[in-house]
This record gives C-alpha cells, structure tokens and sequence, in this order.
C-alpha cells in the first residue's frame, strides 16, 4: 500500500495517521537514515540551530523536561551530562515539585509536536529567568514559540502515529546539545557513521528479524534490559512493544533486574537484552533457569563497527514492534 494513501484517526497533536499503522510504522522506520543524514547536514551548517545557543558563563544547571519518549530521551542525555561532570536531571513536566527558574538554569523543554500542554507550561514558567531551550519536531508550534533557542528535529511526519523517528532525532540533537554545552564544536562527523550502520541493519533485517520476532511474540510478560546509561532507549523500546502489538513489556537497568524484576520472570518470560547490559551471560542464564529466554540484540543483530549503538538501537526496537504489530493485527483478523 501507499503510506498515506488510507488515512484513519489522528494523533493526539493532529497530525493523520493511516489505518495499517504497522505498515506506516514501518515505513516510519526505513525512513530513518535519510532523516538521520538530514539532521546532521542541518546541525552540520554553518550557522546551524546550536548557533544560537548563547555563551554560557559561570556554572550552569541543566533540566530537561519532557513526557512520555521525550523523557525517555532526555533520560540517557542527562546520564552524558552528568558522566562529564555538568549537573543535569530529568523532570516529569507534570511534576508538582519543580525545578524552579533561576538565572543558572538551563531549561531543555522536549515536545516533538510543541503542543504537549505541561510542557508548554514549564517552559512559560521559566521564560524571562532560565535559558530555554525547546527541542520540537513543530517550530511553528506553542513550545518554539516560548523558547529562546528552537532546535528542530527535522524528523518529518510519522504517519503511524507512533514516535519513532522524532525519539531518534530527539537522541541525536540532545547529543549534539550536549557537546555545545561543554563547549565543544557538536560530534556532527562524529555520528555520521550511524547513517550507514542503520542502512546497514535496516537492508539486513531478513537475517535477524524472524527469529526475533518469533521468541518474542505473545510472551507472557517481556523485559527490555540495559545498562544505566540506556534506560532511555529501554523504556523507549518497552514502550514500543506495548503501544503496537500489545505486548506486556517493561524496562529495566540489568544490576536492578535481580531486586526488583526477578519475580516476574516466570516461564513464558523473555528479555530484549541492549547492547552493553553488564553481565549478560550470567542474566540470560538466570531467566533461561526460570523458563524465560532471552534475545541480546549485540548477538542477534549485527551492528556495525563504528557505528553507536544508541544510535542504531532504537531502530531494532522499533522494526520488532511493526513485525509483531503486524503479526498481532493478522492474528485479530484471522478467522
């Protein structure tokens, strides 16, 4: 079919959707490195949107603020921050008790559509005393407006509805943000390899999907598990499995696993395990004791050399959830 071509409902922020979201999402996904190229040839160019982030001077605080995969973005951005010894956390943009505005803030406000109302809010709150930053797919949107540096993300339309491309883009330009930020000229060449290594495990996908797909589908609960630093991509690939096909997945840091996780893992049990996850052999052969069984996306997945993996991650997730997507709207329609 043409993407496009039947449109059904609309997201939350307008935008049509088609009626085959697991197609679209699909499409979506494929779209991915030549959305990726874009953004960085933007953020690449002279006078580019970081261009506009003012000198910083004296000590600085860093929140982001976000909901939902704008959050789970700015989860691991924060990690990156405060692993180079800048403060940074992460706020709910519903959180009562808020961070509240101050000259050495740094506010980073994540909406892909810039129309997420408590986070438009957030950022008006801190309007005229933090710095404020909105990073959103809509520079014409309510958010752009009370920002004052707009980063787009440059992710196109989604017609699946489903945040796929603009989380992406958002890991990219928080990225990129983040080297401004510690007054580095932003890694664009640095991530150039991650186009080709998403070509690269998009066009093989035949090789590694299937069998993916098929230990995964219609297990009783799934666990996406991953070091510290990518509880964002976790979460963001947990949310993935729920939102398409359906499927009972949660995210996890892999040392926390065993304190708090353990107990779910029942036979019928599978883990999505990231690239990275400390002591994977000894946690796969944990869950495989209690009946579960395992996928370590390092193993089944061949990533490229050179290539970050945080960059090629979500696009593993993300082509799971439209094969088992689909495989659970074939199953709904079966007779």
């Amino acid at each position: 079919m043409a993407v496009g071509a039947d449109r059904g409902d609309a997201r939350p922020d307008g935008d049509p959707v088609t009626t085959d979201r697991a197609a679209a999402l699909l499409e979506d996904v494929l779209g991915e490195p030549t959305m990726l190229a874009g953004l960085l040839d933007a953020y690449g160019a002279k006078g580019g949107p970081l261009s506009e982030l003012p000198e910083l001077g004296g000590e600085v605080r860093v929140v982001f603020t976000g909901l939902g995969s704008s959050r789970y973005a700015a989860l691991d951005a924060a990690v990156e921050l405060r692993s180079a010894g800048l403060p940074a956390w992460v706020e709910f943009a519903s959180v009562d008790a808020a961070t509240p505005p101050s000259r050495d803030v740094i506010l980073v406000a994540i909406s892909a559509s810039g129309r997420t109302r408590e986070t438009v809010a957030v950022a008006e709150r801190h309007r005229g005393t933090s710095l404020v930053i909105a990073v959103t797919n809509q520079p014409g949107s309510p958010l752009a407006a009370g920002g004052d540096v707009v980063l787009p993300l440059h992710a196109g339309v989604e017609t699946s509805g489903v945040s796929s491309r603009t989380f992406l883009a958002t890991v990219t330009v928080l990225s990129l943000l983040s080297d401004r930020l510690h007054g580095r000229p932003p890694g664009v060449e640095a991530l150039r390899p991650a186009v080709e290594g998403l070509d690269a495990v998009l066009d093989g996908r035949a090789a590694w999907l299937t069998t993916a797909a098929e230990l995964l589908d219609g297990a009783d609960a799934i666990g996406v598990i991953g070091p510290a630093a990518s509880q964002g991509l976790a979460e963001q690939a947990a949310l993935l499995l729920r939102e398409g096909p359906r499927l009972r997945a949660s995210a996890h840091e892999a040392v926390d696993w065993p304190h708090t996780a353990i107990y779910t893992a029942l036979p019928g049990y599978r883990a999505l395990l990231l690239p990275g996850t400390p002591d994977a052999e000894r946690l796969a052969a944990v869950i495989a004791g209690r009946g579960g069984k395992t996928v370590a996306v390092e193993v089944a997945v061949p990533l490229p050399a050179g290539a970050p993996a945080r960059f090629l991650t979500p696009a593993v997730a993300d082509i799971l959830a439209a094969e088992l997507w689909s495989r659970a709207t074939a199953q709904r329609k079966a007779p």
